[in-house]
């Protein structure tokens, strides 16, 4: 899933999603390729486990529309996650 939401283009990535899924399923595509950046870099950001890793990530990150964006939604859900830790 992830390989298919970081398709070269949207109409690439929803056509893949559609041969994956039922036709039915058109509204949750179309929502799924809206945010399709978001989840992708979402999830990698998540399965990181070594800084390197999500400095490489924020450097794609930089190149992409709305990456920057992204990145720093990703990075106030890490220090709040971090803060949540600190607590306990």
């Amino acid at each position: 899933m992830l390989l298919i939401l970081k398709s070269k283009s949207n109409m690439e990535c929803e056509a893949r999603l559609l041969g994956l899924l039922q036709q039915d399923k058109i509204e949750d595509i179309k929502l799924l390729v809206k945010n399709r950046f978001r989840i992708y870099y979402a999830v990698k950001y998540a399965q990181s486990t070594q800084d390197k890793d999500r400095e490489a990530l924020a450097e794609e990150l930089k190149r992409i529309p709305d990456g920057e964006e992204i990145l720093a939604q990703l990075a106030k859900k890490t220090s709040r996650k971090d803060e949540g830790k600190m607590r306990d």
